[in-house]
């Protein structure tokens, strides 16, 4: 009996020596699994590489179209900016609307009276030019347009800016619109006169600080409905005669901006405009004037005129022809 309980703890013994998990084999499996998955992000890496050499290999000219497109843009740049007038310069930009009632009609868009030399009206010195519905053509006075609507852009060197005459008897301009601000030296006589086509013109950047006379500066613009004063200086203003004389189509004006301080001669300054019917001019300034003939007349449809504030110190015209044949009527 004592030999086979020898035996049968000599059988167990091994059992009991032996640990119940192996960790020396759990490690190395482990590190079985960090190899597999470190092996297969490189064979992704790899296939993801020769994906995109494929695809570059296919698309050889595609950096050539970049680099083609990139220095195409900066071709036309380059061409825009030489289209640009030189930073040294100022350049001012007029646009002008105009109507042609018929194909090869010649269209006067500035006065036979303007000087260009004077004005220095250029693109550059060397390469004269205007547009004409966005096309480059030579710089000329009038030129011959097909029937309907144009715009004619002008552009001007502001050093030498004569306003007089500019636009004079140009029937077929419907509007004008300065871009730029435009200086306008000394006079603005008949700028406008004659503009019988005329609508709509637009003072906001026009720079009339050193100009002296706006004799018959709308004279005979009989279609002429809107002006905009906003910026207007006429602080200088000597002569104001026939400023707006037969301007037959306007009904209200706002002059509350004008500065008349300097104002002598008002002749005919409203002298028929037929429509108007209600004006406040109790703004200006009348100490200076000395000439106001026929300020209202011919407007036959006005009804209300506020000229309470008026001081007629040196006025040499009789108070009687300030209304003309309206005296009846107010």
């Amino acid at each position: 009996m004592e030999e086979l309980e020898t035996l049968d703890n000599d059988e167990e013994e091994p059992f009991k020596n032996e640990p119940l998990i192996n960790f020396n084999q759990s490690s190395s499996k482990k590190k079985k699994i960090y190899i597999i998955i470190i092996i297969s992000i490189i064979l992704l890496l790899a296939i993801i590489i020769t994906l995109l050499c494929v695809f570059l290999l296919k698309n050889p000219n595609n950096d050539k179209k970049e680099r083609d497109g990139s220095e195409g843009r900066e071709e036309e740049e380059k061409e825009e900016e030489e289209e640009e007038p030189p930073d040294d310069k100022k350049y001012e930009n007029i646009k002008l609307e105009v109507y042609s009632d018929s194909d090869d009609k010649e269209i006067l868009f500035l006065s036979e009276e303007f000087n260009i030399s004077q004005t220095n009206l250029n693109y550059l010195e060397e390469n004269q030019i205007i547009k004409v519905d966005g096309i480059s053509y030579p710089l000329t006075k009038s030129m011959k347009l097909s029937k309907g609507t144009h715009i004619i852009e002008l552009f001007l060197n502001g050093t030498k800016n004569s306003c007089e005459n500019m636009f004079k008897n140009c029937q077929d301009i419907k509007s004008i619109y300065f871009n730029y601000s435009y200086n306008c030296q000394d006079s603005m006589e008949n700028m406008f006169s004659g503009c019988s086509s005329l609508l709509s013109v637009n003072f906001d950047k026009i720079n009339t600080s050193k100009v002296t006379t706006m004799k018959k500066l709308f004279n005979n613009c009989n279609t002429l409905e809107n002006i905009n004063f906003k910026n207007i200086e006429t602080s200088n203003v000597i002569n104001m005669e026939q400023m707006f004389n037969d301007c037959k189509s306007i009904q209200n004006i706002n002059l509350n901006i004008f500065n008349t301080s300097s104002a002598t001669n008002m002749n005919e300054l409203f002298n028929g405009c037929t429509k108007l019917k209600s004006i406040d001019i109790s703004s200006f300034d009348t100490y200076q004037v000395e000439t106001m003939y026929h300020l209202f007349y011919g407007c036959n449809s006005l009804e209300n005129v506020n000229v309470s504030n008026f001081i007629l110190y040196k006025l040499k015209t009789e108070i009687k022809d300030l209304f003309g044949d309206l005296e009846q009527n107010l």
